[in-house]
């Protein structure tokens, strides 16, 4: 997701909530089975309902049509 600002996360949020985010330009989907997020700095994570250790980055399988997941990504410049 590319918002930034008020007005276009409001348009982001408003779309995702009526369902139809995946429209907007703002907006890119994609699939995968498997996923490695890193952060900047360690960060607790909970799985299950049980909170991890601290880490930087995080391997996660996918099983297929289990989950919906979204990550936000701030452009640099």
């Amino acid at each position: 997701m590319t918002a930034d600002g008020t007005w276009q996360w409001l348009w982001t949020l408003t779309s995702a909530t009526f369902g139809h985010a995946e429209k907007l330009p703002l907006v890119r989907m994609t699939q995968a089975a498997k996923m490695e997020i890193e952060t900047r700095k360690l960060l607790c994570h909970e799985l299950d309902g049980g909170v991890r250790t601290q880490t930087d980055t995080l391997l996660v399988r996918l099983v297929p049509h289990a989950v919906t997941s979204r990550v936000v990504c701030r452009a640099t410049g």
